[in-house]
């Protein structure tokens, strides 16, 4: 769930996440709380909310006063019982739990012995197992990790990242051309974890250059002491890159080249195979010894470790996104989850545009122009028809097929050099951009949800719908504040500063006047005046005609279940130094994300009887729509 970053972070994410939730108003007021997606034998009945009270019971601290701190009340047991050590960058949120479990699912799929009459789906599960027994087979072949990637690059004649030398055509054949050297050394973590395993986690070095550089950067921002390391640490990668290239033959020139992330990792792999007691190594010792303690401390923390099933499971998903989306939906109760995701989308797109059609500043012109693109925005369950039609299926990755027979890297190699053919050819031919953004983008596996401007369109992955955003046990209530808010969230995004650079059919163009844009600006800066009222609640309550919305589950009403829906998928545990990152975030922290929603509601506020006096009931909202 993205945010875009014209206006300040948390200004934005507020004025974004209280309109998803304004939405949803009027589906809560009108929605039946009973499960219509009953599933035989597989769904459990609609007033066995066990699953959910049980849940409840572990997130939710009841010592705190939900008038007081609506996130600490629905989340603080979460945390308290989330007990893994967290290392000095890492967070544990719902989010990530989710991915977690999503990813057991998929190698339990992958592992499965039941045969598929796909061959796409064969040939995925050939690389993942192929890439499982790597090192294996790597080790067999008596060849030094270093040597094959310097190997890689002589074939070409020079590494442009590091070479001054102009590119020699001569050197390619019809074997090997540029669309190789792509797929070697376009930051394919894969390659050197199978030749060089365990360099990030034996050595000092192990912490990845991608993310601990920018961070040391951070910290030099934020506080002096470590312009001092950063300054110390960079000098130190100079002198390495000038000794390994040296010891190449390399052509290196350190004012004309970058320090550049592929470079660092051929680097830090040579590194590797040398003696402790080389000349190296012995550089550590120039660094500032305060500064190199606390680095030695950074570098050397444990940390959770990236599994070989963990790797293997990331590059299949690369490579056969498709498949893998195909294979996890067919272990799925699917026919259940696309209805209730279709009602949802239904219910809030009418809501939102009932809210235009009842907005007082805006203009008839206007509402007209929002309602157009409101109406044609699509959206997809990531649940295609593709999925379950083997031929299909088939007929995207016919020319992988022969490749599982061969050893890992070179199926690899190859598999890389089709993508890369695959994607300079659609510089030059029309694709359907929905059908690509669904089917092939790397959103397809995640725990999340996105708007795609360029489509007008959203996409809700299935992995996205489990335990807890998702369960069909669930009261409707809880899953419009759940699933339903985040649907909200992404149809937002396509009004937000970046949305709106974007008309009806994905093309980019100006189609905001600029009093419409102002109007917008201004009623967004309300979340951080805080001056206005919300309406739109009172005027759907009278429509409450449901008798079910006086059923509590354990005890909890329908509409406190909405914000509790809404609340367990921002509970997160982070580290101290999580929270440097959180400045230059474009989203806002987890109990902003919570608090600063409900407490804009009167309805939170009467759902959980707060007084005038509460912080969530300052009585101080906003409207934008």
């Amino acid at each position: 769930m993205h945010q875009s970053d014209e206006l300040p972070k948390v200004v934005q994410a507020h004025a974004l996440m209280h309109f998803g939730l304004l939405i949803l108003v009027p589906c809560i007021s009108s929605l039946q709380f009973t499960n219509p997606c009953k599933k035989s034998s597989q769904t459990n009945d609609a007033s066995d909310f066990t699953k959910l009270i049980n849940y409840l019971n572990y997130s939710v601290n009841y010592k705190v006063d939900p008038c007081e701190d609506f996130y600490q009340f629905s989340c603080g047991n979460w945390i308290a019982n989330t007990n893994e050590t967290l290392m000095n960058w890492e967070e544990i949120s719902t989010l990530n739990k989710m991915s977690r479990l999503y990813e057991q699912e998929q190698i339990e799929v992958l592992n499965s012995t039941e045969q598929s009459k796909s061959e796409a789906i064969t040939q995925a599960r050939k690389l993942y197992h192929s890439c499982m027994r790597a090192e294996e087979e790597w080790n067999s072949t008596g060849v030094s990790g270093i040597d094959y990637v310097m190997g890689k690059i002589e074939q070409f004649g020079i590494f442009p990242m590091l070479s001054e030398e102009p590119f020699d055509e001569a050197q390619f054949n019809a074997e090997f051309d540029f669309t190789w050297l792509l797929a070697y050394f376009n930051q394919d973590d894969t390659v050197l974890d199978v030749i060089v395993p365990d360099i990030y986690h034996d050595t000092l070095f192990r912490t990845t250059m991608i993310s601990f550089v920018p961070r040391i950067t951070l910290l030099s921002y934020l506080d002096g002491k470590f312009q001092k390391l950063e300054r110390a640490f960079t000098e130190l990668l100079l002198r390495l890159m000038k000794l390994v290239a040296a010891d190449k033959g390399i052509n290196y020139n350190k004012t004309n080249t970058p320090l550049d992330i592929v470079a660092l990792r051929i680097f830090m792999s040579k590194i590797y195979a040398l003696p402790r007691s080389s000349p190296i190594s012995m550089n550590l010792s120039q660094v500032d010894g305060t500064i190199h303690k606390w680095f030695i401390g950074i570098t050397d923390a444990p940390r959770e470790r990236l599994t070989r099933n963990g790797s293997c499971l990331t590059v299949t998903n690369k490579l056969y996104s498709v498949a893998m989306l195909a294979m996890y939906a067919r272990s799925k109760p699917t026919e259940v989850l696309r209805p209730m995701a279709e009602e949802m989308v239904r219910a809030i797109i009418t809501a939102f545009k009932d809210e235009v059609h009842e907005n007082m500043w805006m203009d008839n012109t206007f509402k007209k122009a929002v309602l157009g693109k409101i109406s044609r925005i699509t959206w997809s369950l990531l649940d295609d028809d593709l999925f379950h039609n083997d031929t299909a299926l088939d007929e995207l990755y016919a020319a992988h097929y022969g490749l599982s027979d061969q050893p890992f890297l070179e199926m690899l190699a190859k598999i890389n050099r089709l993508r890369k053919t695959e994607d300079y050819l659609k510089l030059i031919t029309p694709i359907d951009l929905v059908s690509y953004q669904t089917k092939f983008s790397t959103a397809g596996y995640q725990v999340n949800a996105f708007y795609v401007p360029l489509a007008n369109h959203i996409m809700v992955p299935l992995p996205f719908l489990q335990f807890p955003v998702f369960d069909d046990s669930f009261p409707r209530s809880y899953l419009y504040g759940s699933v339903g808010f985040a649907i909200g969230h992404e149809i937002s995004h396509s009004l937000d500063v970046k949305g709106r650079k974007f008309d009806a059919n994905g093309k980019e163009r100006k189609w905001w006047k600029k009093k419409w844009t102002e109007e917008y600006d201004k009623r967004t800066l309300c979340y951080k005046e805080q001056y206005d009222n919300v309406k739109a609640y009172k005027k759907y309550a009278a429509k409450l005609k449901d008798p079910a919305k006086s059923e509590s589950v354990d005890g909890f009403t329908q509409e406190q279940l909405f914000f509790f829906g809404l609340s367990q998928i921002w509970c997160r545990k982070t580290a101290e130094f999580t929270l440097y990152e959180e400045l230059f975030d474009r989203h806002a922290p987890s109990e902003y994300r919570v608090n600063m929603v409900s407490k804009n509601f009167p309805s939170f506020a009467n759902a959980f009887h707060c007084s005038p006096k509460s912080r969530m009931n300052t009585g101080e909202r906003c409207s934008i729509w």
